[in-house]
């Protein structure tokens, strides 16, 4: 599958990109997406790469928050 990124400032709706902080990784990753997209917010959440079995509290109200 061909890379997307050139592609995220395209889109048009409120973008909310997670990712849990004890993962460096991805959240640099989440970082760049939040900044390509034009309507997007990143929101670092306490745990790891498995939110929604480490926080799924967090998560949770992450999500629902609007």
């Amino acid at each position: 599958m061909e890379p997307l990124w050139a592609r995220l400032d395209e889109l048009q709706m409120p973008v909310r990109v997670i990712a849990g902080e004890r993962d460096a990784k991805f959240v640099a990753l989440a970082r760049r997406m939040a900044q390509l997209v034009s309507n997007g917010r990143l929101v670092v959440v306490s745990g790891g790469h498995g939110l929604p079995l480490e926080n799924p509290r967090s998560l949770a109200q992450t999500l629902l928050i609007s």
